[in-house]
């Protein structure tokens, strides 16, 4: 394998094998000169593959290739998979982390966990100067759940529409991994399985999405939480834009 091939294709000969192998092409990915690298798809990937909840449907020897759409091709006895990897992060909680750590102050990361309400940058900063036990604000698990599955929900129609509709890939089966940077924990892992796990259920029934759809918890990879459609079987793909409600 030559140096350009190792940037966007590895082989794994066997489960034990694979962390290793993941972390050298995630070094590549890391040292690469060129100026746009796949480190950070690599990195969720390789902690995705570990979830015993996807291991267990993993077969080797395989192959992985970084594509575009999706975002890689899992290649294992004559069975294609197309993976689509992406983040569980509201965009107001990673504007607020930024912000704390250019300001080197602890956060109470409840004030920030959704998108709502809105917050513009000099809001976030005045309310982290504040003392630790100023800034505490406690919200509800079902408030919080709520907004969780509606971040949930707009993750799965786009991802859907980008591989699944939008894609000429042909692949005997699309996988979903959604890495947790909200950092869930237990209690909320369990009531968001249920909630999203009803939503699915509907979209499974009138529209075609993926084959797979993994959680993956940062916290603790054995609370990590693995959808699948009734029959394990996609619906052709329909020519409009999905909708869950």
């Amino acid at each position: 394998m030559n140096q350009p091939e190792a940037h966007i294709e590895i082989k794994i000969d066997s489960c034990d094998a694979m962390h290793d192998a993941l972390g050298a092409w995630l070094v590549l990915q890391r040292d690469s000169d060129r100026k746009e690298t796949r480190f950070d798809d690599v990195a969720v990937l390789q902690r995705s593959l570990k979830a015993p909840q996807v291991k267990q449907h993993l077969t080797f020897p395989c192959e992985i290739q970084l594509r575009e759409s999706p975002d890689f091709l899992l290649k294992s006895n004559n069975l294609k998979v197309g993976i689509e990897v992406t983040r569980f992060l509201s965009e107001q909680r990673a504007r607020s982390l930024k912000i704390a750590k250019n300001e080197n102050k602890d956060i109470w990361i409840s004030n920030f966990d959704c998108d709502r309400p809105r917050r513009k940058n000099s809001d976030i900063r005045n309310i982290i100067r504040k003392p630790m036990h100023q800034q505490i604000k406690f919200s509800t698990i079902k408030g919080k759940i709520d907004q969780y599955a509606e971040m949930f929900e707009k993750i799965v129609i786009k991802k859907t529409e980008k591989t699944i509709q939008n894609s000429d890939l042909e692949a005997d089966e699309f996988w979903l991994f959604i890495e947790d940077h909200q950092k869930l924990c237990p209690l909320e892992l369990e009531e968001l399985k249920n909630v999203c796990g009803q939503l699915l259920s509907n979209y499974w029934k009138d529209h075609p999405t993926f084959h797979r759809i993994f959680f993956i918890s940062l916290t603790d990879e054995a609370h990590s939480i693995e959808y699948t459609p009734p029959n394990t079987l996609n619906q052709v793909v329909a020519d409009r834009k999905p909708t869950m409600r």
